[in-house]
């Protein structure tokens, strides 16, 4: 009998040892996420502030979309990891997760804002390649009329 009771103890004290980790490890995820929102809400600010894009929603509604959405997101994430530094220290599983679930929706509206940021790098950069081509296809025409001035 004492033999099992020994191994019992030894089966509780690793599964413990190894909730320890997976506890410390989700500790570290969450300041992960804090310091990764810190950074999205830093771009968005700099993208507020210092290049106005929120300003030009007269040319495309992204120019005040992407931004905004981006700040949104990164204080959000603010609040949900430190939910999830107090879930991991508590070890409530319900907790957990609550907090893994929170998790996914973050995960999902990154997803989106990756999605919306890459639309308006395209659409930037499409706009860009027609006004090239406006401007080269407007300097040849010019040339073409000055030069046929030149002959008549």
């Amino acid at each position: 009998m004492g033999a099992v009771s020994s191994g019992r103890k030894a089966c509780v004290a690793t599964v413990m040892d190894l909730y320890d980790r997976v506890a410390a490890l989700m500790v570290m995820m969450s300041i992960t996420v804090v310091l990764l929102s810190l950074c999205g809400s830093f771009l968005a600010v700099l993208l507020l502030s210092f290049y106005l894009l929120h300003h030009l929603s007269f040319a495309s509604a992204l120019f005040e979309v992407v931004p905004y959405f981006m700040l949104a997101i990164g204080l959000a994430a603010i609040p949900v990891s430190i939910y999830g530094n107090c879930a991991a220290v508590s070890r409530n599983k319900w907790h957990l997760r609550g907090y893994c679930l929170m998790l996914v929706c973050l995960l999902c509206l990154q997803l989106a804002a990756t999605f919306l940021a890459n639309e308006f790098r395209i659409m930037l950069e499409t706009q860009h390649l027609v006004q090239v081509l406006v401007r080269v296809l407007y300097i040849k025409y010019t040339s073409l009329r000055l030069l046929a001035g030149y002959v008549y």
